[in-house]
This record gives C-alpha cells, sequence and structure tokens, in this order.
C-alpha cells in the first residue's frame, strides 16, 4: 500500500488573506475492515483548490498514522492570520453517545481510542496553534457524535486562552447516519465562490464587504444545506448545544475574518 503524507504550504492574497487551512484525508487503510475511500482525497483536493484560491495557507495531510496529525497543526506562522479552518474527510465509526472515532491508515478494526484521533483532541490541538477563529469540518460517517466532545473541549480550554478564541464544529452526518462524500466539499466550493443563495445572506456576502465571519460561513453552510436524506449538525463555542439547519441561530458573533 502506497502511503502518501505530505504537509506543505501555500496561499496568496485574497478575501481571507493569511488564514491557514489544514486537509486531511484517509484513502487507505492498513485493516481490511475499512474500504479505501478515493473521494476523501477528491473532497480533500476540492477543498484546498477552493480555499487557497480565496487566500488561504495549505497544510495537506494524506494517509495520517497514529502520532501524524499534529505535525500539521503546529503554531502558526508569523505573518499568518488567525483563522483557522480544518477539514477531515475518511471514515468515522461511533462508539456510543458523543463517542466518534476518526479512523486513521494504521487504525486496528477494534478502533481504540489510542489509535484512532478524537475529534476534543483535533479541536484541542486546533486552539493550541494560536489561532482564534477556527472551524473544525468533519466529513465522515456518525460525525454528529463528534460535536459535542468537540465543543466541550473548547469550553474546558477557554479559561486558559485569550479572550476572544471562537471554535465551530460542523459535522457531514447525524451520529445515527452516514456521509456520502462530494456532497460537502461541492457545497462548500459553491458558497466560498459564488456566495449563498439566501437573502438575508445578500448584505453580509456582498461585493462590498472584504471578509466574512466564521459563524456566518458555518450558517450559510447549514441553512444552503439541501440533502434531506443526509443531515449535517454544528455548534459553535457560543452555543450552549449542536443544532442541525438551524435558521436565524443568534450567538456572540466573532470579528471578522
Amino acid at each position: 500500500m502506497l502511503l502518501e503524507l505530505q504537509c506543505h504550504l501555500s496561499g496568496m492574497d485574497a478575501w481571507m488573506t493569511g488564514g491557514t487551512y489544514v486537509g486531511v484525508g484517509v484513502v487507505e487503510y492498513d485493516c481490511p475492515e475499512y474500504a479505501t475511500l478515493e473521494q476523501a482525497k477528491i473532497d480533500v483536493e476540492r477543498m484546498t483548490a477552493v480555499l487557497t484560491g480565496q487566500g488561504f495557507h495549505s497544510r495537506i495531510l494524506m494517509n495520517p498514522r497514529a502520532g501524524h496529525v499534529t505535525g500539521c497543526l503546529h503554531p502558526l506562522d508569523p505573518g499568518h492570520s488567525d483563522a483557522l479552518v480544518i477539514y477531515w474527510a475518511g471514515h468515522g465509526v461511533f462508539a456510543g453517545q458523543d463517542d466518534l472515532r476518526l479512523i486513521l491508515s494504521d487504525t486496528s478494526a477494534h478502533a481504540a481510542q489510542d489509535e484512532t484521533q478524537r475529534p476534543g483532541a483535533l479541536v484541542e490541538r486546533a486552539i493550541l496553534t494560536g489561532a482564534t477563529q477556527i472551524i473544525v469540518l468533519i466529513d465522515a460517517c456518525f460525525s454528529g457524535a463528534a460535536v459535542v466532545e468537540a465543543i466541550e473541549m473548547a469550553a474546558q480550554m477557554a479559561p486558559s486562552q485569550p479572550a476572544g478564541v471562537w471554535v465551530g464544529v460542523v459535522a457531514t452526518a447525524q451520529s445515527f447516519g452516514t456521509a456520502i462524500g462530494g456532497r460537502f466539499a461541492e457545497a462548500m466550493e459553491r458558497i466560498l465562490t459564488t456566495g449563498p443563495h439566501g437573502d438575508e445572506f445578500r448584505l453580509r456576502w456582498s461585493v462590498h464587504n472584504q471578509d466574512i465571519r466564521a459563524d456566518e460561513l458555518v450558517q450559510a453552510v447549514n441553512d444552503e444545506w439541501v440533502h434531506d436524506d443526509q443531515q449535517l449538525g454544528s455548534a459553535n463555542s457560543d452555543s450552549r448545544g449542536p443544532y442541525s439547519g438551524t435558521r436565524g441561530s443568534t450567538h456572540r458573533h466573532p470579528r471578522r475574518l
């Protein structure tokens, strides 16, 4: 099996100048219990193209094994903005309420905690990069089970972090549902290149506004989602709990990206 492991930077000036994007795709697996996910590579590449096109510096990690993920979540480089977007595409295993195990290339069929990536640990590492506006996108089956753990980690770390750190988490499936590859990356590409369709977003996504807020992006993804057979789940560090496809959510807003 070919293991592709790369972590590199690229970027250009645009509307979210200097933000950092980390794309993680788990395509190949040592354990035959997990099917190869060619779509995960396609989706990471698609997300990379659209976000670098919007000014992000990109770090790409394909087929990570245990311990590899933290290598792409080191402190933000000097001169980069404090915006961080993490996109994870791969298999997820539901191990109980609010317990999602993200499968790595060397995870066994047992999917034990110490051989998988925990969503809470992903958020912890994201916050430790120094980013203050963080969006974590988990494109995996049963990913709704990750939302509570991820937001609880953000709340746990809040007292030791500078004021104003904002974390948003989007799961591409409910805790009991499957995620269909390609759908979420396509939706993100459309929103980030042409903007959302809803009238309520017209002013915030106007060509007269150079930037958008992180929460505006999360809300747009929820509100513009069209697949009734695959429900998104999301929450942020200002909300009291997960919500799914909520319109008109009122939370304390982060500043513009």
